[in-house]
């Protein structure tokens, strides 16, 4: 074998034989990339020179004196190598190759000649820079000796310190060396075919400067700076950010010495000039996602030239210690774009979820309640504006939320004085742009007149009807069972998959608005008429007002079917023995030997039937439901024992007496007002409509929203039992953080199980698996991928008080515990405080023991607070609640004011 390689050679892209840069120059250069032409040294040249020239035991009896006291330091022991390495003769017939392959390159060819090390760019340990690199080296001797100081260079400090710390014995590694035909360039640098910042994928990131690369790679300019977003699915391209950097000063040939480069300082009118134009930029990006797609669609880091208008590729290798997940990907079938400027803020999906968003439930979901649902609830008022307006992003298992659309259409539809109900999901520093801005009564009318011409069915008298048949008699919300399902084919299967949403989405273009308008601005209108037209606490009567059900809800139904459960537990001393002897699945299994056993399981079985689709801790098709695990019920059961049913029953019945009470002395007090009659019947229609369009936000969550979710949850587990089975999966867990799309087209083969795929699936899990722990600390906004801090600090406080938001009246002290998720409620007994992120239905039947309530996200709608109202104890909001609040300390929860007082430390 020759040891000269040109990179078009066969075996010029083994990594033992050419190091990091010859594999990717051969590699590109293979492809078809315009790359300089160029030639490889192997390592196998190095290792012949160290061996034949007689050098190799005068380098092994300096490695022995590394690390050793008394002897000669790191520094003074590389630098001897290096210098016997500079001295030794280079075997003949290798300056022969090396001089012929020159040649060939053309007369009087300008060359870099740059180290290319053979642990180079491995994901384990990148060796990049460490080597050395001679640009514009002319002539056959020059290159020579050029050659032999990139082997030098294999023995600086640095590299042999790095070498040292990291465990590598120092002769195992070797060093090739690239000689490659030098571009003049006009303009050089990197580019990033991911943004290493904030690791998003849907960007690329551009260096550039005047002149040779040079000078941005070590750093002593400051390039411009551009940034490039890229569709997904499309690839459509868009310059989003154009940055302006210094550029001091340039490397350039100098032709003087004929030999090498000179740096000379850029003029004023160069610095001040853009480097490449949108064209330019556009085209070099393409390039790179070229490449990127080439090396299997790794986010790439790129060296590159522009000489005469044409962009060479210097150098490609994937971007390392940077941790992508591919969110991009999962966002991928969302059909809005959205500004550059977009704030993005977590608190809606915090409102309504309490652990993590899998790939797999976004992306099924939120695409369509962007471009399906709040399109359509805008469009139905008439603001075609905010309809083209994207509302979700992906970000690292969690969703955002677009604050802008919120704003304006507050803005637009809510008159002044109720807009501070309206306020969850706006960050506090947009705060008074919202309150302040400007009320066009002829805008609201006609939105209202439009609503009501062109959606009926979704307007607060409208929907209940329309809710009632969802509710009640939409059976295919139910979908298949699994024994079904598995006896689909794939292509069924993914059908059923799709139909299931498709159903959702009929649902979201009816609820949208229910909820966003009709109940907000009934909850809104209500706390302005006390605030204005009663005498007293205006908050304790709102409170009032709003707590518990004139009708019974789903969820009430379900729980009064725990309590029932329960009941039969604690008549029977056997069926309780049974409970404390034998945990989840067993007890289920024993418990039919028990006294009355069976007919507790009959019973149980009966109720199960119809909640089978609950209980889970948050929404996500990543939490087991009831019917999946048996552990939900039995620690349901063991915590409720505490409870006494009569006292939950009699607490509930209070509220509710106390509610109408209150509404009939306020429509009492009212018709004796001036226009009393008019006040009264706005009062009680307010009234009336909160308190139905609060049951049905309980009840559609009852059905039809978690029957769907579970309905699509079984479609997608039994998809991903069939991809274990074929070995694209390690485990059923992985088809969560799949988007749909990609889950779809793995089962239909449209997609490969590749290196990406798998590395999306293992990233996204990563970032769930930060997220269930609670160790993410996502930022609450959001801004080009990075975190802006738009959140009020608040006012300053005495220590020991935090202050929050009230979310249901009353005042209680307690003991405080801190509960993270749905598996550490058994650590709850009776009267204590929950402290926890936020709940959902799984977290019912802790409702039956505490004595109130701390929640870090949600406001007045919250799944929480509207419990707390039911049940009759405090509730307050207070953000990073887990972390300001000890588990075990005494606290004093002041549902009135939102204040948080520490009583003793626990």
């Amino acid at each position: 074998m020759n040891k000269i390689l040109e990179f078009s050679h066969p075996e010029c892209d083994r990594q033992e034989l050419t190091g990091g840069k010859g594999v990717n120059l051969s590699r590109l250069t293979k492809a078809g990339f315009v790359v300089p032409p160029g030639f490889c040294v192997p390592t196998s040249a190095y290792v012949e020179f160290i061996t034949d020239s007689g050098i190799e035991s005068e380098i092994k009896d300096l490695i022995k004196q590394l690390g050793s006291k008394g002897h000669d330091s790191a520094r003074e022991i590389a630098a001897k190598i290096r210098g016997i390495i500079e001295a030794a003769d280079m075997p003949l017939q290798l300056v022969d190759e090396i001089f012929s392959a020159y040649e060939a390159l053309g007369e009087c060819s300008y060359v870099a000649v740059r180290s290319s090390g053979s642990a180079e760019d491995l994901v384990d340990a990148s060796f990049a820079g460490q080597h050395d690199t001679y640009l514009d080296v002319n002539g056959s001797e020059n290159v020579v000796n050029a050659v032999k100081r990139c082997w030098a260079s294999l023995w600086t400090e640095r590299a042999v310190g790095y070498r040292e710390r990291n465990g590598f014995n120092h002769l195992d590694v070797t060093i090739a060396v690239v000689v490659q035909r030098m571009v003049a360039s006009d303009v050089s640098g990197v580019m990033f075919t991911g943004n290493p910042v904030t690791s998003a994928t849907d960007e690329v990131v551009i260096n550039a400067t005047w002149g040779l690369g040079e000078s941005l790679v070590s750093g002593v300019i400051t390039p411009d700076q551009f940034i490039v977003q890229k569709k997904s699915k499309t690839n459509d391209l868009r310059v989003i950010e154009r940055e302006l950097g210094a550029k001091e000063s340039r490397i350039v040939r100098d032709t003087g010495l004929n030999n090498g480069v000179k740096t000379e300082v850029v003029g004023e009118a160069e610095r001040q000039k853009y480097t490449l134009d949108d064209t330019q930029i556009l085209a070099l990006s393409r390039l790179g996602l070229d490449v990127e797609n080439y090396y299997d669609g790794f986010p790439q880091d790129i060296e590159w030239g522009m000489e005469d208008g044409i962009f060479y590729l210097l150098q490609s290798r994937p971007i390392t210690g940077v941790e992508f997940s591919w969110d991009a990907d999962v966002d991928a079938m969302c059909e809005q774009e959205d500004p550059i400027d977009t704030v993005w803020t977590r608190s809606f999906s915090d409102s309504i979820m309490n652990g993590i968003v899998t790939p797999s439930q976004y992306s099924t979901r939120f695409p369509q309640f962007s471009h399906r649902f709040f399109r359509k609830m805008h469009e139905d008022f008439g603001f075609s504006d905010l309809a083209e307006m994207r509302h979700h992003k992906y970000w690292k298992c969690e969703a955002y939320y677009n604050v802008r659309p919120e704003m304006e259409w507050v803005k637009r539809m809510v008159w002044p004085p109720l807009r501070p109900l309206f306020l969850d999901f706006v960050p506090a520093a947009y705060h008074e742009e919202v309150l302040n801005a400007s009320f066009d009564l002829n805008v609201f009318i006609n939105a209202i007149r439009r609503w009501h011409e062109v959606a009926n069915d979704t307007t607060p008298y409208g929907f209940p009807p329309v809710f009632k048949v969802w509710n009640k008699e939409r059976k295919d919300v139910d979908g298949m069972t699994y024994d079904q399902l598995r006896d689909l084919s794939d292509a069924e299967l993914v059908n059923y998959c799709r139909s299931i949403m498709a159903i959702e989405g009929e649902w979201g273009d009816v609820i949208y608005a229910p909820y966003f308008a009709t109940l907000r601005l009934a909850m809104a209108s209500l706390w302005w008429m006390v605030g204005n037209w009663c005498e007293g606490d205006h908050y304790d009567i709102f409170s009032t007002l709003v707590a518990g059900t004139r009708e019974k809800t789903g969820t009430q139904i379900e729980n009064y079917g725990l309590m029932d459960l329960v009941s039969k537990i604690r008549t029977s001393p056997e069926i309780r023995r049974c409970l404390e002897s034998f945990e989840g699945e067993a007890f289920f299994e024993k418990v039919a030997d028990c006294d009355g056993g069976k007919d507790f399981l009959d019973h149980y079985n009966s109720w199960l039937a119809e909640f089978s689709h609950r209980g889970h801790s948050d929404r996500d098709y990543y939490y087991a439901r009831r019917s999946e695990d048996p552990m939900i019920d039995y620690r349901a059961f063991k915590m409720m024992l505490q409870s006494d049913p009569k006292e939950l029953e009699l607490r509930e019945a209070e509220v509710n007496n106390r509610r109408e009470e209150t509404a009939a002395a306020i429509t009492n007090h009212l018709v004796k007002q001036e226009n009393g009659a008019f006040k009264a019947f706005l009062f009680n229609t307010a009234h009336g409509i909160a308190m139905q369009y609060q049951e049905i936000r309980d009840d559609e969550r009852f059905c039809p929203t978690d029957s769907l979710m579970f309905s699509y949850k079984r479609g997608a587990v039994v998809l991903g039992e069939r991809l274990v089975a074929r070995g694209y999966l390690s485990e059923l867990d992985d088809v969560w953080f799949m988007a749909d799309w990609e889950l779809y087209g793995l089962v239909e083969g449209d997609i490969e199980m590749t290196p990406l795929l798998k590395a999306k699936i293992a990233a996204r899990k990563r970032d769930g698996k930060r997220a269930l722990d609670k160790t993410a600390d996502l930022p609450m906004s959001l801004q080009r991928n990075r975190k802006v801090d738009l959140e009020d600090v608040g006012e300053e406080l005495e220590e020991g008080v935090h202050k929050g938001s009230p979310t249901s009246s009353g005042t209680i002290t307690g003991i405080a515990r801190v509960l993270h998720n749905h598996n550490e409620m058994p650590r709850l007994s009776k009267g204590e405080i929950l402290v926890t992120h936020s709940t959902d239905p799984g977290w019912n039947p802790v409702f039956s023991l505490i004595s109130g309530v701390v929640i870090e996200t949600g406001g007045m709608l919250s799944h929480a607070s509207c419990l707390a109202r039911e049940y009759g104890f405090p509730a307050v909001h207070l953000p990073n609640a887990t972390r300001l609040i000890e588990d075990g300390a005494e606290i004093t929860v002041d549902g009135n004011s939102g204040k948080v007082y520490l009583v003793s430390a626990g």
